[in-house]
């Protein structure tokens, strides 16, 4: 009886077996695939990204239309007032009229400010280089 049976039975089966696939192995149809199945996350996470961008652009703008910049470090602001007796006519002390390249000429002047602001770090070179950079 099980002979006859055996012979006359046949069993089919289709099983689909996926490829193997290499460790490391990258597919743009699986991401795709994996994106397309969790697209509410992926959405809600597109959405938090713009949302974020938006807020910092914002910030941005807000930051550089409000807030002035500072000004340049390193620049120094002068009052000079002259309190003798012939300043009113642009002249020095010694009676000479007032030129500007005195102040490029006259070293001592500037080895005693440099002296009275305490700073030795700074060279009267550099001070008359920079001055003759401004000019």
């Amino acid at each position: 009886m099980f002979e006859n049976e055996q012979s006359n039975s046949e069993i089919n089966l289709n099983l689909k077996m996926p490829p193997e696939q290499q460790d490391g192995d990258f597919s743009m149809k699986n991401l795709v695939l994996t994106i397309y199945s969790a697209k509410k996350t992926f959405i809600v996470w597109c959405c938090i990204g713009l949302a974020l961008g938006i807020i910092v652009a914002a910030g941005y703008f807000i930051m550089n239309t409000f807030i002035s910049p500072p000004e340049e470090q390193g620049d120094v602001k002068v009052t000079l007032t002259l309190n003798y007796s012939g300043a009113e006519q642009a002249l020095l002390p010694n009676g000479v009229e007032f030129d500007a390249r005195f102040f490029y000429e006259e070293i001592s002047l500037w080895e005693n400010a440099i002296k009275a602001a305490g700073n030795s770090e700074v060279t009267v070179g550099d001070l008359i280089s920079r001055l003759r950079s401004l000019n």
